[in-house]
């Protein structure tokens, strides 16, 4: 059952969540109805010291509380990360936040404004969140496209974080996870304790196949 987000309130507040030392994690995965997310909130359901799962998706897919187990909980919820205080209500007892909800937009299909809104003014909801609820750990899943293309063709060894990138930033969509990324990395032992972003390649699998050829065209075209 999708909850509303007064169900998912009053869950919370009769529900005892138990401190994160105990074992008892409770994360909230934004998104966590896209092909990303879905993987993320599989894998946690399957860790023992995990007591729940929300997932947090305008569109949301109540089959993914099929993932529930003997030990940890999944509740899945309607909502949109512009929506501040609807977000704040679905991240009260939470642990840690990962943050997947965006749009995504290699197309240029998507008016800037509104792909501003959500990537980079839902990301500012979400850490401003953590900071009044004090939750001490969010994870962002970021894109290559917030990093690249490598438009110099420079080859690049063994690169790691620390390595000078001189690519330019072409896509809106890119750019606007680059300045969600910018975000996350100024609030981490600031508004958060810990904060981080993963810059992920294009996720493939199973209903993704299509995103895969799309991209192998784009990468031909662009060579």
């Amino acid at each position: 059952m999708v909850r509303s987000w007064q169900q998912l309130s009053r869950y919370s507040s009769t529900t005892k969540t138990s401190s994160k030392m105990d074992g008892a994690w409770v994360y909230l995965v934004t998104g966590g109805c896209g092909f990303i997310g879905e993987k993320i909130v599989e894998l946690l359901a399957q860790q023992d010291y995990v007591k729940e799962v929300r997932v947090f998706d305008s569109v949301p897919r109540e089959e993914l509380e099929k993932f529930t187990t003997a030990t940890t909980h999944v509740t899945v919820m309607k909502g949109d990360i512009r929506d501040y205080n609807l977000l704040l209500a679905a991240m009260q007892g939470a642990h840690v936040v990962i943050h997947t909800a965006a749009i995504v937009d290699y197309g240029n299909t998507v008016p800037f404004w509104e792909m501003r809104a959500v990537n980079v003014g839902g990301t500012e909801n979400v850490l401003r969140a953590c900071c009044v609820l004090n939750i001490p750990y969010v994870v962002y899943t970021s894109s290559i496209a917030a990093v690249g293309p490598n438009t110099s063709h420079e080859p690049m060894f063994r690169g790691n974080e620390d390595t000078k990138y001189s690519g330019e930033v072409e896509l809106p969509y890119g750019k606007t996870k680059a300045m969600a990324e910018k975000l996350v990395a100024e609030a981490n032992g600031r508004k958060v304790q810990k904060s981080t972003s993963l810059v992920l390649a294009h996720g493939t699998g199973p209903w993704r196949s299509g995103l895969t050829t799309w991209s192998l065209h784009s990468e031909a075209e662009y060579e």
